[in-house]
């Protein structure tokens, strides 16, 4: 296992070889550092465009906007139509409303919830507007400046919630080829108390700063992590950790009280089944879905498939139960503050002073900037973000060994897909950073990157066909009926059902292909084929009843060439509202071996609701108002047509 330190070394600029007028997007701080740098910009003969917070998004005139960060997509979609209609699309973005000098907020707000507003979601918002007018970002350059979220040396981290910003600046330079973002952080004179610590005032020398800002309006675009610590310029890197700061002394302690966050699930029973076997530890162990009364539970198994999420979590407290472990365990959602206040009063009353918690709840929702919607962000912040506040709360003025917060190796790859999960880890680094000098306990954030056959990006690996999950029990195969395909696997994997049907598709035997290209003649698969896969596959698995699909991504095209067969699968994987569909086609790696590749994946719900009515179509078109034209020799023209 290679373990790797955050380090930042001294780092200078080099000059953008682009020497002609750009068009600046400058977000515009409170502070007045945003106006001055405008005016030398503009001095520069660049043509700049600016944007304030208001009450409401407006216009003033073709250059000056106003926008109402707590609205949310609405104004930046406002803002990016109207940036086009005036032929101002930016090539440059320099977002300052991060820079703050006090902590000042909208009533009924907060400064935490004001800098989500400000950071994280302004960058978002504005990213998923210009992806929704087809603007291309190749080429763009973005420029995120803030204060207090990076700790170069051993100066405070007052503000760890703005943080959440480095996830669009990681992950938008991966979803959108060819634009780079950079993350500076700079010291500004700060309130003498924050969320999380006091803190003294640095002596800033205004001009000095706003000197160095305008230095970055001409460095070359890159992606990287920048601060800015007495006028000198730091850059974050990764490099092997050394022994040097290890004593070889564990923090955990014989019968030791542990609370685990997540503890039911694959991470956290993982870590309880350690804490059991060696240290003899008392567990409380917390999750959010409630088992059943003790006594209920051999009939709850009886009734319920083996992969059933409760059931699941029965047999892991029945294991560690067996091994010996005592254990506790308490439902109970982390981001709920009276009921974990319960939960640890409940745990010291049955097991005596809690000594640390492991923070090992996470949800991982994968989805690109354009598609994916506010309320899947808010999930996945809510365990780790949310949930740290509380934790945070309880146990601030209880003595504990540590404080071990689950983060992962995303804050520093920022995969596609993970804008929001990377935001969230890149918080919980912070955070642990923030408490570093908190004298009656060790924070800790561990960057943990994918666990050999258990956690979130295990599973994700696993439905990808990576990995080397074992199965609980021993494949079977089956015959297939339906002609479409050639054989069918079902298998568990991480106790959950899946079904594989695979097949083998080639222009010169399948019509779909052969008679769906593209305009320069390849065959490619259609999106409706996709939706008589998944009929095929339930039919093949026995699902007689109706169902729904919902969320259907497609994610990238299946092109076959003319003289290729390629293996083809789908994978049904049994949910709580019914299965996960996944169709993925054999690809081959750099590395020589077999993958599969993601073509398109979706939710099924079951809905035995019997055989549906017919739909009456030209009573909807009367009602509608359009004609209905169906002529062998006429179709209804979109925009994909210029493709095909």
């Amino acid at each position: 296992m290679c373990i790797r330190d955050s380090v930042w070394i001294q780092q200078g600029v080099l000059a953008d070889a682009r020497t002609d007028p750009s068009c600046w997007l400058l977000f515009i701080d409170e502070s007045g550092y945003g106006e001055e740098l405008e005016k030398r910009l503009t001095a520069r003969g660049h043509d700049v465009v600016t944007v304030r917070e208001g009450d409401a998004y407006y216009k003033l005139n073709k250059n000056d906007y106003r926008l109402s960060p707590e609205m949310g997509a609405e104004g930046y979609q406002a803002l990016v139509r109207d940036l086009v209609a005036s032929g101002k699309t930016p090539d440059r973005i320099m977002h300052l409303w991060l820079l703050t000098e006090s902590e000042s907020f909208r009533p009924g707000s907060s400064f935490f919830h004001r800098n989500q507003e400000h950071g994280f979601y302004s960058l978002f918002f504005l990213a998923r507007a210009l992806g929704s007018e087809d603007i291309p970002l190749d080429g763009m350059h973005w420029i995120v400046v803030s204060n207090g979220m990076q700790r170069v040396a051993k100066e405070a981290l007052p503000y760890p919630e703005k943080s959440t910003v480095l996830g669009p600046c990681g992950v938008i330079p991966r979803e959108f080829p060819g634009a780079t973002c950079i993350s500076i952080d700079v010291d500004l004179p700060h309130a003498e108390t924050s969320f999380f610590r006091k803190s003294s005032k640095p002596d800033i020398d205004r001009d000095r700063l706003i000197d160095m800002l305008e230095v970055e309006l001409a460095t070359r675009p890159t992606s990287s992590v920048i601060a800015y610590r007495d006028g000198v310029r730091w850059e974050q890197r990764y490099q092997p950790a050394t022994d040097s700061k290890s004593t070889g002394e564990t923090l955990l302690r014989q019968n030791g009280v542990y609370l685990v966050t997540g503890g039911l699930g694959g991470l956290g029973f993982t870590l309880a089944q350690h804490l059991a076997a060696n240290f003899n530890a008392k567990l409380v162990l917390v999750n959010r879905t409630p088992l059943p009364d003790r006594p209920d539970w051999g009939r709850w198994m009886k009734q319920h498939e083996f992969d059933d999420p409760i059931s699941r979590g029965i047999r892991h407290v029945q294991a560690l139960e067996k091994s010996g472990a005592e254990v506790l365990v308490q439902s109970g959602d982390v981001t709920n503050l009276e009921r974990m206040r319960q939960i640890v009063e409940e745990a010291r009353q049955t097991f005596g002073p809690i000594n640390g918690v492991f923070h090992a709840a996470g949800v991982v929702r994968d989805n690109l900037i354009q598609i994916k919607n506010q309320s899947e962000i808010e999930e996945v912040f809510s365990p780790k973000i949310y949930g740290t506040l509380v934790l945070d709360e309880l146990f601030d003025k209880t003595s504990l060994d540590f404080m071990l917060l689950y983060s992962s190796t995303s804050t520093v790859i920022t995969p596609m897909g993970q804008v929001d999960y990377v935001a969230a880890n890149a918080f919980l680094n912070a955070y642990a950073q923030s408490r570093a000098d908190k004298q009656d306990r060790q924070t800790i954030a561990i960057n943990w990157g994918i666990w050999n056959e258990v956690g979130m990006a295990a599973d994700a690996a696993s439905r990808m066909g990576f990995g080397t999950r074992k199965e609980s029990i021993d494949p079977v195969n089956h015959n297939t009926r339906h002609p479409l395909f050639e054989k069918r696997l079902t298998l568990i994997e991480n106790e959950q059902r899946t079904h594989l049907l695979s097949t083998h598709l080639s222009p010169r035997s399948h019509w779909l292909l052969d008679e769906h290209r593209t305009s320069d003649g390849e065959a490619i698969l259609p999106g409706t084929a996709y939706i008589e896969l998944a009929r095929a596959a339930l039919e093949e698995c026995g699902e007689a009843e109706s169902f729904q699909v919902r969320d259907l991504f497609f994610i990238r095209p299946l092109q076959v060439a003319d003289d290729v067969s390629r293996e083809v699968r789908v994978r049904l994987t049994t949910s709580e509202e019914g299965y996960r569909l996944v169709v993925q086609s054999e690809a081959p790696l750099a590395s020589g071996s077999r993958g599969w590749e993601h073509h398109a994946e979706a939710r099924i719900l079951m809905t035995p609701s019997g055989k549906p009515e017919p739909l009456d179509i030209v009573g909807i078109a009367e009602r509608c108002g359009v004609t209905i034209n169906d002529e062998a020799d006429s179709w209804l023209r979109s925009r994909q047509e210029d493709h095909l």
